[in-house]
């Protein structure tokens, strides 16, 4: 199996983190802030008397990114998705996660990924990620417990029978 090639890590290590991994300063007073679209991270100011004229910062950032990219937040009334709006506990997994994945036996261990997080209550959603990290955002699928996964092939039986336990 050969995996991705990822790009744009410091020193080409790809253990390296990439610049926008890094914590992004806030541009100060009337500068440009949409380079903060793509930040992972918001770093705030170190001295507490700068944190107000951040927050501003960030509030004046939000609402000209919701501007940008035409946000409307119809999304948050899809009854599709209505189901995303109660979800509190989730499990975001790799899918070969060695808590859900038995590779000398070479099948999904379901139970075994419920039994070792019983004492957190279940979850309310689980991801599902093929590849991570090298692609999270484009390799992830979320389903809630209350519904089944339509994957196909065994990670998806390991998918279904997964969120039929967590939903007991």
């Amino acid at each position: 199996m050969t995996l991705p090639q990822a790009t744009g890590h410091i020193g080409g290590d790809p253990r390296a983190p990439r610049d926008k991994d890094l914590p992004r300063e806030v541009p100060p007073g009337d500068a440009d802030l949409d380079g903060l679209d793509d930040a992972k991270i918001i770093a705030a100011p170190d001295d507490p008397k700068d944190w107000d004229t951040w927050r501003r910062l960030l509030h004046r950032w939000r609402d000209e990114a919701r501007t940008r990219i035409g946000y409307t937040g119809k999304r948050y009334e899809r009854a599709d998705l209505a189901w995303t709006q109660r979800c509190f506990s989730i499990g975001l997994l790799w899918l070969w996660d060695e808590q859900l994945y038995d590779y000398a036996r070479h099948t999904f261990t379901v139970d075994g990924l419920i039994n070792a997080d019983a004492g957190l209550g279940g979850y309310d959603a689980v991801v599902l990620c093929r590849d991570y990290p090298l692609s999270f955002g484009r390799s992830t699928t979320a389903v809630s417990a209350s519904s089944w996964s339509t994957t196909r092939g065994s990670a998806g039986r390991a998918w279904s029978a997964m969120m039929h336990r967590s939903s007991r």
